[in-house]
């Protein structure tokens, strides 16, 4: 078999050179002596010219296997062996609002998530069970559409880079809420996965002071927690004045906190956020008031008011030009005859009270006279 393999080379050597139709045995084997190198020096340079073109392919080969060795298995996983990571950054309410509707949609009219999520092996499961890295709404969607979960596979990761990871695909994506954010920082911090919030906001590359502020969202008591329609209500801009107000009153701001659950209807969350700063409002009214008073009394003050029921307003008061002025929102229909008819009581007390001086200045001028 070698030597037919061999004739047929050396015949097409021929044709390619003569350009014959069919080539003689005597033709192929004359070309076949011509192509032999014929000293000893030339069977040394025809070697030394095969091996570099072996060591050429070789080198390609090598190059093209590292290639893929850097590359990670990407494959369909049943999603029911693939489970949420103990970092996981998402709150249940994550899972069933307008944004996760509209993802899980899009991922049922594709038939599958075309964005793969990242997860690792656990080691040792049998059957396979994975952890995911990144990717937990796109994995809850297929399991709940029963579909499975295009996955890359990574399992040579600590559980530092896997947070990394983690939180830098979300920041890079911005659906993550302040509240969760806060919270997956602190979960870390208490399990000493960074040694500190300085180590934790270097390590992930974002300001320290912004981390310190989603996890004062996160520190903040439960019952305030649920004073919000949703924990994903709360705003950054926030962090600040609620920490603020726990830390100064915190039992004035729980008090509020519990009052706010109970009452029905609920009050909208940007509501909840403006009752519960209120006691620093309040103090902070008290002061100003006080010191007003205290340097003059004929002097214009503004009293900031506060309802039970979402009220907010001012009262501005001259002396000197002996006018009241009275600026309050969000009052229900309802209760505007009532306040109207307190005022009135009152302005009908002072009036009565004045006749009545009147009426004893009278007696003790006619007593006086007599």
């Amino acid at each position: 078999m070698s030597n037919e393999k061999s004739f047929i080379k050396r015949a097409m050597q021929v044709q390619l050179k003569t350009g014959a139709k069919t080539v003689s045995k005597e033709d192929a084997e004359a070309v076949d002596s011509q192509a032999k190198p014929k000293t000893g020096p030339g069977a040394f340079v025809a070697h030394l010219a095969k091996t570099d073109e072996v060591r050429i392919e070789n080198t390609k080969l090598l190059d093209d296997l590292k290639t893929w060795q850097d590359a990670k298995p990407v494959k369909h996983l049943d999603a029911r062996f693939v489970h949420p990571s103990k970092w996981m950054n998402r709150l249940e309410e994550s899972f069933c609002n307008d944004d996760f509707l509209a993802l899980k949609n899009d991922i049922e009219s594709s038939g599958g998530n075309v964005q793969a999520i990242k997860v690792r092996e656990t080691p040792g499961s049998d059957p396979k069970v994975y952890e995911i890295i990144f990717g937990h709404r796109r994995h809850r969607a297929c399991l709940e559409l029963g579909l499975p979960v295009l996955a890359v596979i990574e399992n040579n990761i600590s559980d530092i880079d896997l947070f990394k990871e983690m939180d830098r695909e979300n920041r890079a994506r911005k659906d993550l809420r302040p509240y969760e954010q806060g919270l997956i920082y602190k979960k870390v911090l208490n399990e000493k996965l960074f040694p500190s919030l300085r180590s934790l906001a270097q390590s992930i590359g974002v300001n320290a002071g912004l981390a310190s502020r989603y996890v004062a969202l996160a520190s903040l008591p439960d019952v305030v927690i649920k004073a919000f329609e949703s924990p994903l209500d709360l705003q950054y801009a926030w962090a600040t004045k609620l920490s603020e107000v726990h830390t100064r009153y915190e039992s004035e701001m729980i008090e509020r906190a519990k009052l706010l659950c109970e009452r029905a209807p609920r009050l909208n969350s940007t509501l909840v956020y403006q009752k519960l700063i209120e006691p620093t409002n309040q103090h902070e009214a008290k002061q100003v008031d006080s010191s007003v008073a205290s340097n003059n009394s004929h002097a214009k003050r503004m009293t900031k008011i506060f309802g039970g029921s979402g009220e907010r307003g001012f009262i501005t008061s001259n002396p000197k030009m002996m006018t009241l002025t009275i600026n309050i929102k969000n009052i229900q229909a309802h209760r505007m005859p009532e306040l109207e008819s307190l005022i009135q009581e009152v302005l009908e007390k002072s009036s009565l009270n004045k006749k009545e001086i009147q009426d004893d200045q009278s007696q003790s001028v006619v007593s006086h006279n007599t």
